[in-house]
């Protein structure tokens, strides 16, 4: 299922559709599960601008939605 992040990147606050993806590193800790976001989508005032992104764009925004949900 999609989830919706809000983040402000470059001064526009821009709405990331992706997946939250939570992964188990393998200790005994709970602080041991890592949560990593993938963008599937990008949308600046209800417009859709992934294909204006680079990769480097999108991985930015990628460790910007991790902040968020953190």
């Amino acid at each position: 299922m999609a989830e919706i992040v809000t983040v402000k990147y470059r001064g526009i606050t821009l709405e990331l559709e992706g997946d939250i993806i939570q992964a188990y590193d393998g200790r005994y800790n709970e602080r041991s599960v890592g949560i990593e976001f993938e963008t599937q989508e990008v949308y600046a005032g209800g417009v859709l601008i992934t294909n204006l992104l680079t990769g480097e764009n999108l991985m930015d925004l990628d460790a910007l939605a991790v902040e968020v949900i953190k």
